[in-house]
């Protein structure tokens, strides 16, 4: 569990980077990645009870 809370808060970190040099030169891709990171680890604990209730 807190595993996942330090992936989260450095996930939002790296949006929060990204938004920053976005802002300043007009490049996305760290924000993106940040954004990605972020649903991943949002969706993980659901995917993960989904495969165990279907393994089942």
């Amino acid at each position: 569990m807190f595993a996942k809370t330090l992936i989260s808060v450095l996930s939002a970190v790296t949006i929060v980077v990204g938004l920053v040099v976005f802002i300043s030169s007009g490049d996305y891709a760290i924000f993106a990645i940040g954004m990605i990171a972020y649903f991943l680890v949002a969706i993980s604990g659901n995917l993960c009870t989904y495969y165990n209730r279907r393994g089942s």
